[in-house]
């Protein structure tokens, strides 16, 4: 729709009743794979999986703006994944999601994102350049690995904001 491409209305709306239907609460702030368990309330601290910031981007593509009480609590949940061993799957789509919501929590994320992928680069040998986590969210070798924490890394260079934020220098806007 933002490109100008006709999108029949029927698939949006088939796709936010799937939300709804894998939706952990009852506001949309965090997602299951398959189900859901449209919880009164889900604790922030929670552990969360990839799939919710998955879920809340796909909010995103289908219409919630950035003052949506359950993106706004899911992007709280998602800054509280800022840590390592969550996997690379999780951190792309959180990063996608963050940058699109902008603001100081978009900065925040980006510079402890930034931070941790390149503390992890490989620095010498063979393997120089690349990355290779460990662990069961990251277990599919080192191309996976490297793929994804590029892909992360360059997030902004590859997407066009949701909300229509401009660039000012060559640096994504903080949404503010």
């Amino acid at each position: 729709q933002l490109s100008g491409i006709n999108a029949d209305p029927q698939v949006v709306q088939k796709a936010t009743v799937f939300l709804d239907s894998v939706s952990d609460d009852r506001i949309g702030s965090c997602y299951g794979y398959t189900s859901g368990r449209s919880a009164q309330n889900v604790p922030v601290s929670g552990s969360i999986g990839a799939t919710t910031p998955i879920g809340l981007l796909c909010r995103m593509y289908t219409g919630w703006d950035r003052r949506q009480p359950g993106l706004k609590l899911g992007v709280e949940r998602l800054s509280r994944g800022a840590r390592g061993g969550q996997g690379l799957y999780f951190y792309y789509y959180s990063t996608q999601v963050m940058y699109h919501f902008g603001g100081p929590e978009w900065e925040r994320w980006d510079h402890w994102m930034r931070n941790y992928l390149v503390r992890s680069q490989k620095r010498s040998g063979s393997e120089r350049g690349s990355w290779q986590f460990q662990g069961s969210f990251d277990n599919a070798g080192r191309v996976y690995c490297t793929a994804l924490a590029v892909m992360t890394l360059e997030v902004y260079y590859r997407y066009s904001p949701i909300y229509g934020e401009v660039f000012d220098n060559g640096d994504p806007a903080t949404g503010s």
